[in-house]
């Protein structure tokens, strides 16, 4: 597990100061501060276009919906892109989450899926969106399939000409202990880089590869000593990266059963740090993905002629790993699986897709349409 300066925003925390703006104002669009042609050329747009946009945003997701998603007190996915400050960072989410939103616009059920985007649905009806934005490509409708009282049914439908798929899509949500590792490296390379003040200077941090199991909850259900531990590790860090003496680099601090920290001078185009070091087991994450993604997901698929299954998990297994579980899961399950076309995974840290199937010439078929070697998405 591995972060760069910059690279942490907690999805699942969003702070009290934040409900009591968007309570009092509902208007994530006031003042425009992206309206500057500078700002939207260095995002990688251009002003007119920054425009546009932020009006598809304007329109699905205006005043009366934005206070509805602060009241309901919950972390949402997607006031994280409209309330995120200000500069390039923040307008290149803006602009990425308006062209998710764009390419819906003529989506079949779209409307009804939009009130999920409110409450414990949230950031698993997100990446509906994700998926769905990416498959509607030209020439081909995508339909929000409403859930059915009497039988299990997929998240999408895609049609193209007489050919079409379903698509059910699983968002793992991420365990207490990621959680925790998350807001450690967050705390820790937060005065890292610019926060420091040291132009120039490159600070990486290696945490004990087995730090994550200092994360625990008593009986009832209390985390708050693996809190304080994780504050004070970080405090700890930042204690000993103030005291290096900058005049004499590159400078290494061991922390025995902590971290080891190097100070360095920049490299060119470089960050201004990294850390990482928590060691993350890839079986663990496999079998997390089987049992809470794709096993579940073959259920949705039953009546499906032909299925693809997309889960979202915070990491992904080594390759060779998930593709001998898949080869397995195809002999056990030859039924389930014989409707199935591929399973793709996706990653925020490593926007990659796995695909893998022994399924007929419906997997061709749709690798063809998806377009195996571009197909790209970060959610």
């Amino acid at each position: 597990m591995n972060a760069k300066h910059g690279d942490l925003r907690d999805e699942q925390v969003l702070t009290m100061a934040t409900h009591e703006q968007l309570l009092s104002t509902g208007m994530w669009w006031d003042p425009p501060w992206w309206d500057d042609s500078a700002l939207a050329v260095n995002a990688g747009s251009n002003i007119e276009e920054v425009r546009e946009l932020i009006e598809v945003l304007k329109r699905y997701f205006d005043s009366d919906w934005t206070r509805k998603a602060a009241q309901d007190g919950r972390a949402n996915a997607i006031i994280r892109f409209l309330w995120n400050g200000t500069g390039i960072w923040p307008l290149q989410d803006l602009l990425r989450l308006a062209h998710v939103m764009r390419r819906l616009d003529n989506a079949e059920g779209l409307g009804k899926k939009l009130s999920d985007l409110v409450g414990h649905k949230s950031h698993s009806t997100f990446f509906e969106f994700c998926i769905a934005s990416r498959l509607a490509e030209p020439g081909c409708s995508v339909e929000f399939l409403p859930e059915s009282n009497d039988a299990r049914t997929p998240d999408l439908r895609v049609r193209e000409g007489t050919y079409s798929f379903d698509v059910e899509c699983k968002n793992l949500e991420r365990d207490q202990w990621e959680l925790w590792v998350q807001r450690l490296q967050a705390d820790v390379i937060r005065p890292i880089g610019v926060g420091s003040g040291w132009n120039g200077i490159e600070v990486n941090v290696e945490l004990s590869s087995r730090l994550s199991d200092l994360h625990f909850i008593d009986k009832k259900g209390d985390d708050g000593l693996s809190s304080a531990i994780r504050d004070e590790i970080a405090a700890r860090i930042e204690n000993q990266i103030s005291e290096v003496d900058i005049s004499k680099l590159p400078h290494e601090v061991s922390m025995p059963g902590v971290a080891r920290i190097r100070v360095q001078e920049r490299v060119a185009d470089g960050v201004g740090g990294s850390v990482g070091g928590i060691e993350i087991s890839p079986v663990a994450k496999l079998r997390k993905i089987i049992v809470n993604g794709v096993l579940p997901a073959l259920g949705q698929l039953a009546a499906s002629e032909c299925g693809i299954v997309a889960v979202r998990s915070e990491h992904l297994p080594d390759a060779l790993l998930f593709e001998i579980a898949m080869d397995a899961l195809a002999k056990a399950k030859p039924d389930a699986m014989s409707r199935i076309a591929g399973v793709a995974l996706f990653s925020p840290i490593q926007p990659e897709i796995f695909w893998t199937s022994k399924t007929k010439e419906a997997a061709a078929d749709f690798m063809a349409y998806f377009g195996k070697n571009n197909a790209r998405l970060s959610s």
